[in-house]
């Protein structure tokens, strides 16, 4: 039972425990730390706002085995989730693999997506994939024991809900889509570039236009960024 404590992971432990109960079998708790910073970020400020990341995944496991009379073993690796996943596989003889998985929205649920796809490709073993409905994880947040949040995720959370980050984020997305305009009329409208305008081509105007853009957005930014830190912010 591969587990990081995101609500697929905290789903598929109940379904895991259940099979090992049926099957009089001891269940392995594996935690794997996970090398991706991007993904573990993205998924640490998903579930934030679902206390998906204040469950401790191996804690919740051990509960639940505890509670059903299982044996357990608890392996903690770091590298490659997939290969880890696979190699504590191999290497303590288990004879099923239990684990979570995602409806890919964002990075997070499609990284999801693609470990429970490449360990059921390559595991040397059955896999059962556990895809969780709302409801499943609505039940399974009613019965976890939530962990205190760390500092780190506590800062994330604080940054995440900023007004900064939320104008930041609104000024990267406005030049976002303008320079995906100007891109796509340098490759499709060439003609319309090259129209005159006040001596000058119009696709030399735009690019100096959206430079500019992005040279007062930044600086705009700075400018509000200090006022609402000296305001306590």
């Amino acid at each position: 039972m591969p587990t990081n404590g995101s609500l697929p992971a905290l789903v598929a432990t109940l379904e895991a425990v259940r099979i090992a109960r049926d099957k009089g079998a001891a269940l392995v708790i594996l935690n794997v730390v996970e090398q991706d910073v991007n993904t573990y970020v993205e998924q640490i400020s998903e579930d934030l706002g679902r206390r998906g990341s204040e469950i401790d995944g191996v804690a919740f496991a051990q509960q639940l085995a505890k509670e059903a009379g299982l044996r357990t073993e608890v392996l903690i690796r770091e590298g490659a989730v997939t290969g880890e996943i696979l190699r504590a596989a191999d290497e303590s003889g288990i004879s099923m693999i239990v684990m979570g998985s995602s409806n890919p929205r964002g990075l997070a649920g499609l990284y999801l997506g693609n470990v429970a796809e490449a360990v059921t490709k390559k595991a040397k073993v059955s896999v059962y994939i556990v895809k969780p409905t709302e409801e499943e994880i609505e039940a399974v947040l009613a019965m976890a024991k939530p962990r205190p949040v760390t500092v780190e995720e506590q800062a994330l959370s604080a940054i995440i809900h900023s007004r900064k980050f939320k104008v930041g984020l609104a000024l990267f997305s406005v030049y976002g889509v303008l320079y995906l305009i100007f891109t796509a009329l340098g490759t499709y409208g060439r003609d319309i570039m090259a129209t005159r305008l006040g001596g000058m081509n119009l696709g030399l105007v735009l690019g100096m236009t959206v430079i500019l853009l992005a040279i007062i957005m930044a600086l705009s930014f700075n400018m509000y960024a200090v006022r609402l830190e000296r305001e306590g912010e």
